[in-house]
């Protein structure tokens, strides 16, 4: 993997994340953006990515026919 050789590489990050977000692995780029967003704290592409990928699941979450209640709360909860 590219970012096992190349691990302080943003922009190879950010590319993962954003797979990780067309697979709507949500979780798995909510990781990787806010691992980034420890290291640099100023980026605002990585606050937008971050807000857009919570935004994101909550709509999934909340299309889902049957979802629990916990699950709903935690949409919510990640949204504010």
């Amino acid at each position: 993997m590219c970012l096992e050789k190349q691990p302080k590489s943003q922009e190879i990050a950010m590319y993962l994340a954003k797979a990780y977000y067309k697979k709507k692995d949500y979780s798995s780029c909510k990781k990787i953006t806010v691992n980034l967003l420890v290291k640099h704290p100023e980026d605002l592409r990585l606050k937008f990515n971050l807000a857009y990928c919570l935004y994101s699941e909550a709509n999934h979450i909340f299309e889902l026919v049957s979802r629990t209640p916990k699950l709903t709360r935690t949409a919510i909860k990640n949204l504010n």
